[in-house]
């Protein structure tokens, strides 16, 4: 009798130790999970808002569209191509005269813009621009609502679609949402053209769309 109370007893203090330690580690886990999740979403920068991701989203929307309608039945499209003619001037001081010498140097290569936007003609979606004379060089600009939403420049080397230099804007309206910047250091030829306003560029091409149809709209 004693013996099975022993072990009726032994069996249940198991039982009770499995038990807790099972509560316990159970309960750990779900704080290290959470810890862990914790630690990893604080420890992104510059996480993208709901406002970034919806202009990112609405980015792909019209890419697709543009890239599907065959037809013609939602985008109008614009096509400006040509020749394009860079000049670069380099100044510095001549180190036996300490006169300063000028050194112009001409780059000649072709242009395309490419312009999307609703049939009516009073909607503007994307335009996208793209030259050869310093490499491979491409502006994007998305607008949504006739506001312009994001603009980006992507520059790539001329024998390779390899990005040596890339950034993206996202804006609301007057505000800047976010700014991506590739942090690898480019040389001063580059660099110079890189240093635009997109925003300011960007509205510029908005307000060029709209004076180029006000002549189609107030026909309809």
């Amino acid at each position: 009798m004693k013996s099975s109370f022993n072990i009726s007893f032994l069996l249940h203090t198991s039982l009770l130790l499995l038990t807790l330690a099972s509560c316990r580690s159970s309960k750990q886990s779900k704080l290290d999970t959470k810890n862990s999740f914790e630690y990893v979403y604080d420890s992104i920068s510059n996480r993208d808002s709901i406002e970034v991701v919806n202009i990112k989203k609405y980015n792909i929307y019209i890419d697709s569209l543009i890239k599907y309608d065959e037809h013609y039945e939602y985008i109008m499209s614009g096509i400006e191509e040509g020749k394009i003619k860079r000049e670069t001037r380099r100044v510095k001081t001549n180190t036996y005269t300490d006169d300063l010498d000028t050194t112009i140097k001409i780059k000649n290569g072709g242009f395309g813009k490419y312009t999307y936007g609703n049939r009516k003609g009073d909607t503007l979606y994307k335009i996208y621009y793209h030259d050869n004379i310093d490499k491979n060089y491409y502006e994007y600009f998305y607008f949504r609502n006739n506001q312009l939403v994001s603009a980006s420049i992507v520059y790539e080397e001329n024998s390779s679609t390899k990005v040596f230099y890339s950034r993206e804007e996202y804006y609301s309206e007057s505000r800047t949402l976010k700014v991506e910047e590739s942090k690898k250091k480019i040389a001063t030829v580059y660099r110079e053209r890189v240093s635009i306003d997109l925003r300011k560029k960007g509205i510029r091409y908005l307000s060029e769309y709209k004076e180029m149809n006000k002549d189609f709209l107030s026909q309809q």
